[in-house]
């Protein structure tokens, strides 16, 4: 069986070897849903992603075939065995691909972790147009992005309302 390039890609860091590989159902779910609990991802109801989402990415990016939609690459601490980042997104129709989240442990940052994913999921996608979306806000996260080559968008017009609800 092909293995993608990026399969088993490993970075050498200060710390220690830090592998970037495809996630694995079995022990990959709640290590991701624990690493999303940073303040950049927290909703606006206050609370987090659910365990349920990182189960059905994981899970349709691990069982789908392998032109699969669904794309979950993680980063593990090879001296600890602890994930420290993970990238997740999918191929959408034609051209376009979806980064839906990136996140990277806050004591691993800055250190090329998070540009590392952006590549891997970027080879693996294969598609000529990625779309992300960032908060305005979160000014790191968006020059993240843009130190990674992304720009504000030119292919697609994000819609959005904000609803008051009683």
């Amino acid at each position: 069986m092909k293995r993608d390039p990026w399969y088993k890609r490993v970075l050498q860091l200060s710390f220690g070897e830090i592998t970037l590989r495809k996630a694995r159902y079995n022990t990959d779910c709640k290590p991701c849903f624990q690493l999303a609990k940073v303040p950049e991802l927290k909703l606006p109801n206050g609370k987090y992603t659910p365990q349920g989402y990182f189960d059905t990415l994981i899970t349709s990016a691990v069982y789908s075939p392998p032109d699969r939609a669904a794309i979950f690459i993680v980063a593990v601490n090879e001296k600890t065995g602890k994930l420290v980042g993970f990238v997740a997104g999918e191929r959408a129709v034609g051209k376009l691909a979806i980064l839906w989240m990136i996140v990277t442990s806050p004591k691993h940052r800055r250190c090329g972790i998070g540009k590392a994913l952006i590549e891997a999921f970027e080879e693996e996608c294969n598609r000529e147009y990625i779309v992300l979306y960032a908060p305005m806000f979160n000014k790191a996260t968006v020059e993240f992005y843009k130190s990674v080559g992304y720009d504000y968008g030119t292919e697609v017009v994000e819609f959005g309302k904000v609803r008051r609800l009683k």
